[in-house]
């Protein structure tokens, strides 16, 4: 189970997303030569993107492991840089809650022997079991992932899925992913997430294709193609154009998850707080009017 969590990167970085993107990108590129956790500190070494200098980085996390203050050697170091957030984000994928001191093995201080019943001086014989000792929640993770390679539904993948997301935080990330496409996080969040765009090709979908990875993944740069250009090049002049017509107004948000974390989809704008707003400009009626 992952020990730091994503919503803690965007907060900090709320006002430097750039940095996020940056820092994804140098996970991607291995850019990370050494990392190591210990009592609330995060350390690691990040190489420069375009020149052989490493740069030592250093987190510093509260007790709810959110960020509270980070250094780095860049120049940019006292400004929330992109390495740190490639140290935070590689903490993300490989620290887990295992990965905590056990603290549990300290030494108990003595106490004094406390009078016992006979009942637990000799206690009925314990049911049998079949399992030599108690599962752990490593046998539960690796359970979980061999079920999930199996492709197909299971109860028992059912009960070792992850619990729903709480409200609160399906809208947090909904107020931290507003901007769509120019919001880093927006991007980052969808990946390998069902999304109203993606629905349509999974559900048509007879095999699990490298094609359709890449697209659940978000690995496609659709910037070029010209139906995707005109959607976004029109879409703010039909929202204004809604908002005059029927005098209300939308207010821009991100995406939503469903409770699961799996579902997501993002509309256009939300209309008094009882209403989505969804605008489709499409393409090949370029030229025509509404009417035609």
């Amino acid at each position: 189970m992952t020990l730091f969590s994503i919503s803690s990167l965007l907060s900090y970085f709320e006002d430097e997303k750039k940095s996020i993107a940056k820092g994804e990108n140098h996970v991607k590129s291995d850019h990370i030569e050494c990392f190591m956790y210990n009592q609330g500190i995060l350390r690691g070494k990040v190489h420069a993107s375009m020149r052989s200098k490493v740069y030592e980085v250093t987190i510093y996390v509260d007790s709810n492991l959110n960020i509270k203050s980070t250094e780095c050697e860049c120049p940019k170091g006292a400004f929330k840089c992109s390495h740190a957030a490639a140290v935070f984000i590689y903490a993300i994928h490989h620290v887990s809650r295992m990965d905590i001191e056990c603290r549990w093995n300290k030494p108990k201080k003595p106490t004094c022997p406390a009078v016992r019943d006979v009942t637990e001086m000799f206690p009925p014989p314990k049911q049998y079991c079949a399992l030599s000792r108690e599962p752990t929640q490593a046998d539960r993770s690796s359970i979980y992932r061999s079920l999930c390679k199996y492709g197909k539904f299971t109860g028992l993948w059912w009960i070792l899925s992850p619990e729903p997301e709480p409200v609160t935080t399906i809208q947090e990330i909904a107020k931290l992913t507003v901007g769509q496409r120019e919001n880093p996080a927006w991007s980052m969040l969808r990946k390998g997430r069902l999304t109203a765009s993606n629905f349509g090709p999974v559900l048509a979908a007879k095999r699990v294709s490298q094609s359709l990875l890449k697209r659940l993944m978000g690995e496609y740069d659709l910037s070029g193609v010209k139906a995707i250009t005109w959607e976004v090049n029109n879409e703010k002049e039909a929202v204004n154009a809604f908002e005059m017509s029927n005098c209300l107004k939308v207010e821009p948000t991100g995406i939503w998850f469903e409770e699961s974390g799996i579902l997501g989809a993002t509309p256009d704008g939300l209309v008094d707080q009882k209403g989505i707003l969804e605008v489709k400009c499409p393409y090949t009626f370029r030229n025509s009017t509404i009417e035609e």
